[in-house]
């Protein structure tokens, strides 16, 4: 079935600017919202570990999960200047 409107599957098809802008603009926005997630979720976890201070198996859970969450934001941000730099 053909529109006449070049597909998006279409491997000749050339992006304009202003698409190009539009995608880089939702890509970073999408980003952005996953990275304040995660800093809520860095916020949260400090408080926890705060507040288990003296449950040391609960802090090493804890200071786990941070780790994956801090990598996880290092990803994103890495994510961020790649599609910024696009």
């Amino acid at each position: 079935e053909s529109s006449g409107a070049p597909s998006s599957a279409d491997p000749g098809r050339v992006e304009s600017a202003a698409a190009r802008t539009r995608r880089t603009g939702k890509e970073l926005a999408r980003i952005e919202t996953r990275l304040g997630k995660l800093e809520q979720r860095i916020s949260g976890l400090h408080e926890e570990m705060a507040a288990a201070a003296h449950d040391h198996m609960r802090l090493g859970e804890l200071n786990a999960e941070l780790g994956e969450v801090l990598a996880a934001k290092d990803e994103l941000e890495q994510a961020w200047l790649e599609a910024a730099d696009d």
